[in-house]
């Protein structure tokens, strides 16, 4: 029997391993991978494959046909010697339609009385897939007998072994949600004239917080999003609405809906300290409800058997350097970090994902909920290069995974140490401060109690742990104060209030394999315990 191979050592490469713990491939192929071992198994070049009948081989890359052509020049017939992904999993994205008649077999054994709880969320591609594998199974058993229902991306999982592996019934999104969102169906039957005059005076400020290429195609494409969540909510009638992120137009789309029909609803997200997952009411970073509702934390009392845990949490986090997400060491950045010059004072800058998150600086809603000081990471880029010329200070700029700089003349690109892939732990450790927008980074930053250097809006805003600028002319003042008094006793103090706070209302444990155990347990469900008057960003 032919040994199992996977062709593709990325994303999708890894998600076909993180989900299919049963299947073991002998190694994987991939032909422009840095990497030579990924999730404990061996990457190699096609050129050292010498015997290519030895191997089944699945393609796990969205565009097989390359390599489709490559397998066949080697003599190999599609089924019998290799297939895509797609097919050997059993995964095809199904169609609207389709994924309705799903929702409608469901509604007939869902019992009326006990109504489910609507999860969306990306469960392909998060972060840490074992614990939030773990984290999921957990939450939906302690749900029992009421049901969760599950609508996600499922991309490289078949329903039926995604429902068997967390006892839940699972809706796969349509193929209108992958990432080429303008080939969806032309078929208007879900939205013709379905909506009304303030629906549609809705989505049309909606559109206004995104960036677009074509808004006609973009203000479309978010009526689909409304009406095809619309009407699974008047299908489901849900008891409880959970959406991980809330950046996206469906997470706005989704919240909007659920106040519309009086559904609580709340946002989950990688929690702000490693090893946990947070839930909200309203939002995430600046749109969540203390980022918004500063004086909502002043009800919750700690204690200083409390403190004296986050201070031993804050020591585990360093000494095991936990994060969400893995890094690696590249010759590349290795590199980039000997230009560091020992002898000045060093300033790291932490990108946002902007690009990704399609926000438009130039609507309010950045204004209020992102910054009121810059409209993008690069705009911060830039006054901090000549910041840091003028005060002779180095100046480290790591980019949100997947951005790239742009525009910046080469001349200025040389006064910067570009870091692609290096951890995070490692460039706080060799930083004076930090400065950022917004970033799960800036939790960490004050965990090592480096100063932190805020110009967005965000949960950490008036708290008191951070140097906060109002305005651009502000800036580089700022800067040089925070390193020259470094992370105050006070600003400590503050934020380990905080983050107790946080682990008493907000944090859950996330079910990774820590030493130590901290936030929430999934006995306690969000929402269950504390009413939240959440005054609805979506009405404004």
């Amino acid at each position: 029997m032919k040994k199992i191979v996977y062709w593709g050592a990325g994303k999708i490469g890894i998600w076909c391993l993180e989900q299919h713990t049963d299947i073991s491939p002998l190694f994987l192929i991939d032909s422009f991978s840095e990497q030579k071992m990924i999730c404990g198994k061996e990457v190699k070049h096609p050129d050292e494959i010498k015997d290519w009948t030895a191997y089944y081989i699945v393609i796990t890359k969205k565009k097989y046909q390359e390599i489709e052509a490559v397998l066949k020049s080697k003599g190999l017939q599609k089924n019998s010697d290799y297939s895509w992904y797609q097919d050997f999993f059993s995964c095809h994205r199904p169609s609207i339609e389709e994924n309705l008649d799903l929702l409608r077999t469901y509604d007939k054994h869902c019992s009326a009385e006990l109504r489910p709880i609507m999860m969306i969320v990306p469960t392909a591609c998060m972060r840490n897939q074992k614990s939030f594998s773990a984290f999921l199974r957990d939450y939906i058993r302690k749900r029992k007998p009421r049901q969760v229902v599950v609508f996600t991306q499922l991309e490289v999982i078949s329903p039926k072994k995604f429902a068997q592996k967390f006892d839940c019934h699972v809706i796969d999104m349509p193929a209108i949600f992958g990432r080429d969102k303008l080939e969806y169906e032309v078929d208007d039957f879900l939205y013709t004239g379905s909506l009304s005059t303030e629906e549609g005076e809705w989505l049309e400020q909606l559109e206004k917080r995104k960036v677009s290429t074509n808004k006609a195609e973009s203000l479309r494409f978010c009526k689909l999003l409304y009406c095809y969540y619309k009407t699974i909510i008047k299908e489901l009638h849900p008891y409880k609405i959970l959406i991980w992120g809330n950046w996206t137009r469906e997470s706005y789309i989704l919240g909007h809906l659920a106040d519309l029909y009086g559904i609580s609803r709340g946002y989950m997200e990688h929690g702000w300290i490693p090893g946990t997952t947070q839930f909200d009411p309203r939002g995430i970073a600046g749109q969540g409800i203390y980022a918004v509702k500063p004086d909502i934390l002043d009800e919750i009392i700690v204690t200083e058997k409390e403190i004296i845990e986050i201070q031993k949490i804050k020591q585990y986090v360093i000494e095991k350097q936990l994060d969400t997400r893995v890094f690696h060491k590249t010759e590349a950045d290795r590199e980039e970090l000997k230009k560091l010059d020992s002898r000045k004072k060093t300033i790291f800058l932490i990108g946002m994902d902007e690009i990704g998150m399609g926000m438009n600086p130039q609507d309010s809603y950045w204004d209020r909920y992102i910054s009121g000081v810059y409209g993008s990471v690069q705009e911060v880029l830039i006054d901090l290069i000549k910041i840091c010329a003028v005060n002779d200070l180095n100046l480290i700029f790591k980019p949100h995974p997947g951005n790239k700089i742009q525009n910046i003349p080469e001349a200025d690109l040389n006064k910067v140490i570009y870091i692609k892939d290096a951890s995070v732990d490692e460039l706080i450790q060799i930083s004076d401060a930090m400065v950022s927008i917004t970033s799960a980074v800036d939790y960490k930053v004050l965990i090592y109690e480096k100063p932190l250097v805020q110009v967005g809006n965000t949960g950490l805003k008036g708290k008191g742990c951070a140097y906060e600028v109002m305005n651009k002319g502000d800036l580089e003042n700022t800067v040089l104060e925070a390193l020259e008094i470094g992370m105050t006793k006070e600003q400590v103090r503050k934020y380990d209030q905080f983050l107790a706070k946080l682990l008493k209302r907000y944090l859950w444990d996330d079910m990774s394999e820590k030493e130590i155990t901290y936030g929430l347990t999934l006995d306690t469900d969000f929402g269950e315990e504390e009413t939240y008057e959440c005054n609805s960003i979506y009405t404004d």
